[in-house]
């Protein structure tokens, strides 16, 4: 698997937000939902980091919803969430269709309930 190189000392931002960045574009490249992420201590070797720096760059993914640290199992790839304008014209199926969702609807059940009598 790539990982972006980052470079340290150019001042441009901290060295958790370039691995943060680098780690999100391996998160859309190479992972799907459900799939457990390498270790922190994996990662801190592979960009060449203290565990610190690295826990700060993964708490940023969790913070904007990409992954989930579970404590004692490690860091897990969330489903991406879906962000849409409600009006008072908004058509469920229609906005994931135009975000480039697909969807589809299926029958479950069919059962005839009877109307209770009011007391």
């Amino acid at each position: 698997m790539s990982i972006l190189s980052v470079q340290r000392g150019d001042g441009s931002q901290p060295v958790y937000q370039k691995i943060s960045k680098a780690l999100r574009q391996e998160i859309q490249n190479f992972y799907k939902a459900g799939d457990l992420f390498p270790p922190e201590a994996e990662l801190a070797q592979r960009f060449n980091v203290n565990r610190n720096t690295l826990h700060r760059a993964a708490d940023e993914l969790v913070s904007d919803g990409l992954v989930e640290h579970l404590l004692g199992k490690g860091i897990f790839i969330l489903t991406p969430t879906i962000d849409y304008t409600i009006a008072p014209n908004t058509r469920f199926t229609e906005t994931l269709e135009a975000l480039g969702v697909t969807t589809q609807s299926r029958v479950i059940r069919k059962q005839i309930v009877p109307a209770r009598r009011r007391f």
